[in-house]
């Protein structure tokens, strides 16, 4: 077997800094109203303004006023929205593929295969790959079920040769189709769900009380939430945010579940009656999963109000909910997520952990090269949070695309990146 090299330009997720202006056809078609009726609801639904560049001119003045937003700029969550709006390709493509005159015009301006369309359902993070994520999230939720039902088309028809990324029941829908291939790769990738213990409500901090904590992870079964909140596409976590992936991961003692005992917690911290409301975005794993925990605290008798929103609302107050669920990435190293996300007084620290012992450790496992000696500390620090009920973060996912047979490097990278360089069609 050899490799035929190709040269493949990639409609990547989101390019930001100096913004050249790609050469397309002088004009596309007419806009239709297939446009304008997602132009008008994303204005009216996050005040944001939508392109659809249809011309060499509104090109290069998009990314002329792109380039005025980023090059010198600290990057605000704002900007960032309007620039996936007005910059992004795959976005692009999708406005072209919602039953407008011009999708023809727009795939013939794209390079020769591999032909890459943007599969992204859902994959938001808040905390990593901002861009990326932000783009995820605004596609789908302008786009909705229409263009993931195309993508699926798109690949039937062969018209394209790779998917960015395949969630939920999109995946088996594409592993049925002849000539496709499903890649799967184990990250760090989880989501937690946390209560955040500097919350206050109605003048008291019901989850500063670490038997409340507690009580909430002793209440669900991490297996169960593998299986009903993301299909057992991954592996069972142990509730500290460090997994086998990282090289400095220690084997720890696992979770128990025991509902008869969070019961007794809740009843001992004065809390039995108390209804705790636990909110999630509004999106498929996520939501499916927030779902799963809320039905194990209720079978263990605590009282759980569901509060389930959309992405534009979600987003905006994500380190603050009292008790919610959030998705992560993945990070190479274990203290890496530790420094972002439980370190004292950290911006994305959304659990309201502040210990100055954990601190400590940290500084000590950051300060240590050596792996099996960092492993000794982490060993200290991920038993630390599994004590003090810091979050449940149930399970690792698995990522997921599609790539056409024979063709090679295209695979779902761990950091949902694209290396156009490295794909190739393996020829016998």
């Amino acid at each position: 077997m050899r490799w035929k090299l190709k040269t493949a330009a990639v409609i990547t997720p989101l390019i930001l800094g100096a913004c050249t202006a790609p050469v397309l056809p002088v004009n596309y078609s007419a806009r239709d109203a297939g446009f304008a009726a997602v132009e008008a609801r994303t204005s009216k639904a996050i005040g944001k303004r939508t392109v659809w560049a249809q011309s060499q001119a509104e090109t290069v003045a998009a990314s002329k006023q792109v380039r005025a937003m980023v090059q010198g700029k600290t990057i605000s969550a704002e900007t960032a929205v309007q620039v996936a709006l007005l910059n992004n390709k795959g976005l692009q493509a999708s406005y072209a593929q919602i039953g407008l005159s011009a999708a023809e015009a727009w795939q013939q301006s794209t390079p020769e295969n591999p032909v890459v369309s943007i599969g992204l359902l859902g994959i938001g993070a808040p905390e990593v790959g901002l861009y990326r994520a932000l783009e995820s999230m605004i596609a789908v939720n302008l786009l909705d079920a229409r263009t993931r039902k195309q993508r699926i088309a798109a690949a039937e028809a062969e018209e394209v040769d790779a998917f960015y990324s395949m969630e939920g029941e999109y995946i088996d829908v594409m592993s049925t189709l002849d000539g496709w291939i499903e890649n799967e790769i184990a990250t760090a990738a989880t989501i937690v769900i946390r209560p955040n213990q500097l919350a206050e409500i109605d003048g008291m901090k019901p989850y500063e009380d670490k038997r409340v904590r507690n009580a909430l992870q002793l209440a669900v079964d991490n297996a169960v939430l593998l299986e009903l909140g993301y299909a057992g596409r991954g592996i069972v976590a142990e509730n500290h945010h460090v997994g086998p992936m990282h090289p400095e991961y220690a084997e720890v003692e696992p979770p128990k579940t025991d509902p008869e005992a969070a019961r007794a917690l809740m009843e001992e911290a004065g809390m039995a009656d108390y209804e705790h409301e636990l909110f999630s975005i509004d999106d498929a794993w996520r939501k499916d999963t927030t779902d799963a925990v809320a039905a194990q605290l209720r079978d263990a008798g605590i009282k759980v109000k569901r509060t389930i929103l959309p992405g534009s609302t979600f987003w905006n107050d994500w380190v603050k909910y009292p008790f919610s669920s959030t998705n992560w990435n993945a990070r190479p190293l274990g203290v890496q997520i530790w420094a972002l996300a439980y370190r004292s007084g950290e911006a994305w620290n959304e659990f309201g952990y502040a210990n100055p012992e954990f601190d400590a450790l940290l500084s000590e496992a950051l300060a240590t090269a050596d792996v099996d000696a960092r492993r000794e500390i982490m060993a200290r620090g991920e038993k630390m949070l599994q004590d003090d009920g810091v979050t449940i973060q149930p399970y690792w996912r698995s990522l997921y695309n599609h790539t056409r047979e024979g063709l090679v490097g295209a695979a779902h990278h761990i950091g949902f990146e694209y290396h156009p360089a490295r794909m190739a069609w393996a020829e016998e």
